[in-house]
C-alpha cells in the first residue's frame, strides 16, 4: 500500500507540474494572442484612418482634375465618359466616378452631377460623395431681396422690409406706404416713408429669361391638374408633403421638381409643406400662394417656386399644422431643419424660402408674406393696402445660383452641404 501511495503522490505531483506548465503555456499564448490582436487592431485602425484620409484627398483630386478638363475645353457632359484612373499610393489607392444626380448616365450638360470617391488601405475602405452643380457668374439681380423687371408699387398703409436692397427696372412708388430697406430703380423712386437709402437712374440689374422654365419642365415630374381636389373656380394643392422622397400624386423626383400646368385655371396652394421646387405653368386669375404654407428648396442650388405667369401671395406667419391636416410633414426621408419623426403633432413657420421666380406680375394681398431668400419678378410687383411683406436675404442663392440664373461659364461648383461619407460598395 505504501508503494501505491508513493506512486499516487508522484502522479499527483506530475499532474500539478503539468497543470502549472499548461497554465504558463496558456498564459503565454494568451499574451501572444492579445499582443497580436492589439497589433492587428492598431494596424486596422491605422488603415481605417488612412483610407478615410485618402477618400478626402481623393475628393480634392477629383475636383482639381475636373476643373483642369473643363479649362482644357471639355464640356460638363463630356466628363461622364472620361476614364478616370486609379490613383495608387504606398499603402492604398482611390478611384472616383461621375454620374448624373439621380444615378443614371448624364443626359444633359446643364444637370447636376454626383462625384463619388472610393478609397482602400489594407482591409479598410471608405467612400465619400458630393454634388457638383453647373456654375457661372450669378446675375446681379440675385444680390437683392426683391427685384422687378417692371415697376414696384406699394399702396396705402402697406409695408415692405428687407435686409437687402429691393428695386426694379421700372419706377418704384410707395404712396403712404413704408419701405424699410435700401431701394433702387433704373427709373425713379417716388413717394414717402422710405426708411433706407433711395437711388434713382441706376443701371438695371440683369434678370433671367423666362425660357429657363423649359429646363425645369424637362427635369421635373408632372402632376396632373385634374388629380387635385376641386374648389370653386379651380383646384387646390393642400394637405400634403411634396419632396424628393414624397409625391402623393405619382412618381417622386430626385431633385424635388414638380410641374403643374393649370391651363388658365385657378390654383390655391395652402396648408402644405413643399421641400423642393414647385413649377406652375399657365396660371389663371386668382392663382394664390395662400395661408399655412412652407415652401423651401430641397437643395440650395435649386429654386423653390417658379411661376410662368401671374400669381398672388396671401401668406400668414403660421405654416402648416400636422394636427390640422392629419399628415406627417417631416418623415425620415424629409426632415425639417434636421429633425424628423413619425407623429402628426408638429407645427411649422409660414414662409417661402430660397429663390422665387415669377415671369409675370406678383401681387401681395392680405394679410402678409414672409420670404427668406430672393424674389425675382419679370413684370410688376404690387403690394396692396395694409399688407406686410418681410424679406430676409439668403446669401447662398448668389453663391450657388440655380440653373438659368447665372451667365454660364461651363464650370462646376461643389455644394459643401452635400458632402457625405458613404458605405463603400
Amino acid at each position: 500500500m505504501a508503494h501505491v501511495s508513493r506512486t499516487h503522490r508522484r502522479g499527483a505531483a506530475y499532474l500539478v507540474a503539468l497543470l502549472a506548465g499548461s497554465i504558463v503555456t496558456v498564459t503565454g499564448l494568451t499574451a501572444l494572442s492579445i499582443a497580436t490582436s492589439r497589433a492587428r487592431g492598431t494596424a486596422m485602425s491605422d488603415d481605417a484612418a488612412r483610407a478615410r484620409l485618402m477618400a478626402d484627398s481623393g475628393l480634392e483630386h477629383a475636383l482639381s482634375a475636373i476643373a483642369a478638363q473643363l479649362r482644357a475645353g471639355e464640356t460638363r457632359g463630356d466628363l461622364i465618359d472620361e476614364d478616370w484612373p486609379v490613383i495608387t499610393f504606398d499603402r492604398g489607392q482611390f478611384t472616383w466616378a461621375l454620374t448624373e444626380f439621380d444615378g443614371s448616365p448624364l443626359s444633359g450638360d446643364g444637370l447636376p452631377m454626383r462625384v463619388r470617391v472610393v478609397s482602400r488601405s489594407g482591409q479598410a475602405r471608405h467612400a465619400i460623395g458630393a454634388a457638383l452643380v453647373p456654375s457661372g457668374v450669378p446675375y446681379d439681380s440675385l444680390d437683392t431681396g426683391m427685384y422687378a423687371g417692371g415697376t414696384m408699387n406699394l399702396t396705402a398703409l402697406s409695408s415692405l422690409s428687407s435686409d437687402k436692397v429691393v428695386g426694379s427696372i421700372g419706377a418704384v412708388s410707395a404712396l403712404t406706404a413704408t419701405i424699410t430697406a435700401p431701394v433702387e430703380s433704373a427709373d425713379s423712386v417716388g413717394g414717402t416713408l422710405y426708411l433706407g437709402t433711395t437711388s434713382s437712374n441706376v443701371a438695371p440689374r440683369r434678370m433671367p429669361s423666362p425660357v429657363l422654365i423649359d429646363d425645369y419642365i424637362k427635369m421635373g415630374q408632372t402632376i396632373a391638374f385634374a388629380d387635385l381636389p376641386a374648389i370653386t373656380g379651380g383646384r387646390a394643392l393642400r394637405n400634403i408633403l411634396l419632396s424628393p422622397g414624397n409625391n402623393p400624386f405619382g412618381p417622386t423626383n430626385a431633385l424635388g421638381v414638380y410641374v403643374i400646368d393649370l391651363s388658365g385655371s385657378r390654383l390655391l396652394v395652402e396648408d402644405i409643406r413643399i421641400h423642393g421646387t414647385l413649377v406652375l405653368l399657365n396660371p389663371g386669375p386668382n392663382t394664390v400662394i395662400g395661408n399655412n404654407v412652407l415652401i423651401e428648396p430641397a437643395f440650395p442650388w435649386m429654386p423653390s417656386l417658379i411661376v410662368q405667369g401671374n400669381v398672388t401671395f396671401m401668406g400668414t406667419n403660421t405654416g402648416p399644422n400636422e394636427a390640422t391636416i392629419g399628415v406627417n410633414l417631416n418623415p425620415p426621408h424629409t426632415p425639417f431643419e434636421g429633425a424628423y419623426n413619425s407623429t402628426t403633432t408638429d407645427a411649422y413657420p409660414g414662409r417661402v424660402g430660397g429663390l422665387i421666380y415669377v415671369s409675370g406680375n406678383a401681387t401681395f394681398a392680405l394679410p402678409r408674406q414672409n420670404i427668406r431668400g430672393t424674389l425675382l419678378v419679370g413684370g410688376d410687383v404690387n403690394v396692396n393696402a395694409s399688407v406686410v411683406v418681410n424679406i430676409t436675404y439668403d446669401p447662398k442663392i448668389a453663391h450657388l445660383p440655380p440653373l438659368g440664373f447665372f451667365q454660364d461659364a461651363g464650370g462646376l461648383a461643389l455644394d459643401p452641404a452635400s458632402i457625405v461619407w458613404q458605405l463603400p460598395d
